[in-house]
């Protein structure tokens, strides 16, 4: 079911509500009803928000210099420590 209005669709429990208008760029999709933020707008925004994430991370990382270590896989744990504990040093995390 869908609907026209975001207090009609809270009051419904319902995640999204069609305003029957576009935001302000266009987008003819519906709303989130718990903060009446467009769709379409809040996709972009996450999109463009995770490859800014992946390129800092990526840049980050490539001054790190790779090592080849081999362990016991009882000690799997205690090694990713390690490593976790390392890139926590150098700023990654």
């Amino acid at each position: 079911m869908t609907f026209s209005s975001r207090s009609m669709a809270i009051a419904a429990g319902q995640i999204y509500y069609a305003s029957g208008k576009k935001c302000k760029y266009e987008h003819p999709d519906s709303r989130y009803t718990k903060s009446g933020v467009c769709v379409g707008c809040h996709k972009a925004r996450s999109k463009t928000k995770a490859e800014s994430v992946r390129k800092a991370f990526k840049d980050k990382c490539r001054g790190l210099k790779t090592m080849a270590v081999s362990f016991h896989p009882d000690d799997e744990q205690q090694i990713n420590g390690f490593i976790n504990a390392l890139l926590f040093d150098r700023g990654v995390y």
